[in-house]
């Protein structure tokens, strides 16, 4: 096989090559999670993989990973001078982000156009309002959750996750679920809608029916849905048995929250680097030397090692642009990210929460869900304003805006060909934020622009999300 072979495809790298990539990434993971790992590794490798359990034929070249001057050297260096363990690894970091592109960009684009139209102008707005966090935000369509709440209660909750209430039992919502999965697959498409997960505000690995339902899941949409759990460390039988059989069906990323050194200790004790390959180890904990809590929900008011949070550095982990369904109280509801604020401080805007009592019941709401919140075009009836959160600017053929809380900046722009000023124009119309669309069209035919450009770019400020929803106006 070739000097890069990849995880996700349809073959599995060779023995050598998993083993290899594997002791890399738990070098990492060490050094990003234990207190003191990475400076013990700089000083004295051996020692510090020995300590680890680890095997890495040329601890030297980790330095192009670990080091910001080495890892810049790295950049300007010629390819074939570049060590082959380093281009291993990084090919293997690159896959896993082109995966989470493609997630974003094309699986969960649902092939239902109103509702495809609907999450492209959120994951738009989104880029407006969180800049470059929205690159690790899927958007997916469709997400489940199998219980009430969460045992686990960590003190960061990024959705603020209440206490464990209930669980879904499998015999008990069984045809139920099925023909939820069935629905969506038909409305959504498969792809679509298998691209989201099992848990949301709740952590997975409570239910203890949880391999028949992604048995299901994987049935219905051709997809096992990826797990991240905080309860990796609680059963590890139990836990191990769970991984290796959705890795067994399917290869895929799956994560574990690690809430404290002890934890950690327990998973490395536990697990090979080779078996943890496909698991993300996720720093949870104030000693970890990575650690970070994104400020949403419970972690808006979360201190650590004296450091007060910002307003500025408010964020989300939200990754829906559509539909939580819990099968435990049978409720569904529709979400889309957002910053977190006092007024959304789990970082998720919630437009519509109903309960269902039985397929028909669910069908219906779920229609309705659609109807009223997820219209294709423009209402030029309506009056029309600009997001308050925006801050706007003039500049050279168009205008740029980024939200009030970070730098991100984005530009609406004249094309070739178009009447000049168009988008500047539009934007000082909308200012007010008194007027109907098509009173900005008169008022614009009237200064010379073609009905037809302005229609063009009034469309061109909604999709991008600029403009509030008609839900929105009221708020």
């Amino acid at each position: 096989m070739g000097e890069i072979q990849y995880f996700f495809g349809e073959e599995q790298p060779d023995k050598d090559y998993i083993h290899e990539v594997a002791h890399i990434k738990c070098l990492l993971e060490y050094c990003t999670m234990v207190p003191g790992f990475q400076q013990h590794f700089t000083e004295n490798p051996q020692a510090a993989l020995a300590e680890a359990g680890l095997s890495i034929d040329h601890p030297e070249e980790m330095a192009y990973l670990l080091d910001a001057a080495s890892a810049q050297a790295y950049l300007v260096m010629a390819e074939a001078k570049r060590p082959l363990s380093v281009r291993r690894y990084k090919a293997f970091v690159k896959e896993k982000i082109q995966q989470r592109e493609e997630l974003q960009k094309q699986v969960c684009v649902p092939k239902h156009k109103a509702f495809a139209i609907w999450r492209q102008r959120q994951v738009n707005r989104c880029w407006g309002e969180l800049g470059t966090r929205n690159l690790s935000l899927i958007h997916t369509p469709l997400i489940f959750e199998l219980s009430k709440g969460c045992s686990v209660g960590c003190p960061f909750c990024g959705v603020a996750a209440e206490k464990l209430q209930k669980v879904a039992r499998y015999e008990d919502c069984r045809e139920l679920w099925q023909g939820i999965l069935k629905y969506t697959a038909e409305m959504l498409g498969k792809a679509a809608a298998g691209s989201g997960t099992c848990y949301y505000a709740c952590e997975p690995l409570d239910n203890p029916d949880y391999l028949s339902f992604s048995d299901d899941f994987l049935q219905a949409y051709g997809q096992v849905p990826q797990i991240t759990t905080a309860a990796a460390g609680r059963n590890i039988e139990n836990t191990r048995r769970i991984i290796a059989h959705v890795l067994g069906q399917k290869k895929h990323i799956h994560r574990f929250s690690i809430l404290s050194l002890d934890i950690l200790k327990k998973i490395f004790a536990a697990f090979t680097p080779e078996e943890l390959i496909y698991v993300e180890l996720l720093p949870q904990f104030p000693e970890a030397p990575a650690c970070h809590f994104a400020k949403t929900g419970r972690a808006r008011e979360y201190s650590y090692q004296d450091k007060v949070m910002e307003e500025e550095e408010a964020s989300t982990i939200s990754c829906i642009s559509g539909f939580v369904v819990n099968m435990a109280e049978q409720s569904l509801r529709l979400v889309t990210p957002c910053l977190s604020t006092a007024k959304e401080p789990t970082g998720e805007r919630i437009l519509a929460k109903a309960y269902f009592a039985d397929m028909a019941d669910f069908q219906e709401k779920f229609t309705t869900m659609l109807k009223t919140y997820m219209s294709e075009e423009l209402d030029n009836n309506q009056v029309l304003r600009l997001r308050p959160t925006l801050q706007f600017e003039l500049i050279n053929k168009g205008i740029t805006y980024s939200h009030n809380l970070q730098k991100f900046k984005l530009s609406l722009l004249d094309g070739e060909g178009e009447q000049p000023g168009l988008h500047q124009q539009i934007y000082k119309q909308l200012v007010p934020g008194n007027q109907t669309g098509y009173e900005i069209i008169s008022n614009l035919m009237d200064a010379g622009y073609a009905p037809a450009n302005v229609i063009r770019g009034l469309k061109e400020f909604y999709n991008a999300g600029i403009l509030l929803e008609k839900y929105e106006i009221g708020d």
